[in-house]
């Protein structure tokens, strides 16, 4: 479990404009909050306010916060007397205006919290609605914007097959268009196939068809588990760089080594004089410049003026 359940419930001097009617719950109805406030935050706020508006539980990505109990009624739906408010524990996921790993986190913690109800309750994936579905408002709007609400019941039965130990046949999603910096167990996006290559490069094999299934999930984890990254199974900014990074060192060619440097032939050195300047030594030597030693070895600029001198006849000659 990625959350931590808080009871943070309403007073009961509330009940009257908040949870007016006793209740016996037959459905569950799903929200998004279309604020970024955590679900602390609105909890906090939908209890400390006097408008009618009211809902169960608030969902984010580490908390679970409920504040009314489900025996009794609140006005989430929009429906007036009609099944959504009278019988339905209105649940709120928070985060959704900006979207993102944030978003993404709380939805599955919310999904996973839903499964448990009807696992516990003996309850179908029919017994969830959206909010849409009892007054026509386009809630939750990130689930519906972005064509996922079929995948969003999809995981919710194979939650509560997995809470129950059953196996599932997987349903095969619609690919979508939609184009996001992040991806989560559903998804059936353009990026997910390029995830999935660039994770089996890294040593974590998946079948690479473009579904962010389980198999996808817990390679996300393991990457993540291995990298010291937030451990959440969504493959958000971080996590996709870090990827993206990792196999871009493995696909770096290695440095070619330096060339070593050409070793110069060893000339053995003697003091005999080259061809072309011998008679000119000799008659040096004869005249008493030079005395015909180190005759290879480097000039420095003193013996150069000491010979110049000598040749010229302005200093004294070699005996």
């Amino acid at each position: 479990m990625a959350y931590e359940i808080i009871n943070k419930f309403i007073p009961a001097s509330k009940y009257p404009i908040k949870a007016p009617y006793a209740m016996d719950p037959q459905y569950i109805t799903f929200h998004n909050t279309a604020n970024d406030a955590t679900a602390l935050g609105e909890i906090s706020y939908m209890t400390n306010n006097s408008n009618q508006t009211s809902y169960h539980v608030a969902i984010d990505d580490k908390h679970v916060v409920q504040a009314i109990p489900f025996s009794r009624s609140a006005w989430h739906a929009g429906d007036g007397q009609g099944a959504g408010n009278r019988k339905s524990i209105g649940i709120e996921v928070c985060y959704s205006k900006s979207g993102g790993p944030k978003y993404a986190a709380a939805e599955e913690n919310a999904i996973e919290y839903i499964a448990h109800i009807l696992k516990d309750k003996g309850w179908g994936i029919d017994r969830v609605k959206w909010h849409r579905d009892w007054s026509g408002k386009n809630c939750p709007h990130r689930v519906l914007d972005e064509g996922r609400a079929t995948s969003v019941r999809n995981r919710i039965v194979a939650k509560v097959a997995e809470l129950k130990g059953q196996v599932v046949p997987a349903v095969m999603p619609k690919p979508s268009t939609e184009v996001r910096d992040y991806f989560m167990k559903g998804d059936n996006l353009p990026g997910v196939k390029l995830l999935q290559g660039n994770l089996n490069k890294l040593g974590f094999p998946l079948s690479v068809d473009g579904i962010y299934g389980i198999g996808t999930e817990k390679a996300v984890r393991a990457f993540q588990h291995q990298n010291g990254l937030i451990v959440d199974g969504i493959a958000g900014k971080a996590t996709m760089s870090l990827v993206s990074a990792r196999v871009a060192k493995l696909n770096k060619p290695a440095p070619k080594p330096a060339p070593k440097p050409k070793e110069k032939p060893k000339v053995e050195k003697t003091n005999e004089p080259s061809a072309w300047a011998k008679a000119t030594i000799d008659k040096a030597k004869s005249i008493g410049v030079t005395d015909g030693t180190r005759l290879h070895d480097p000039v420095t600029r003193e013996e150069a003026i000491v010979l110049a001198m000598r040749a010229a006849g302005l200093a004294p000659k070699l005996k």
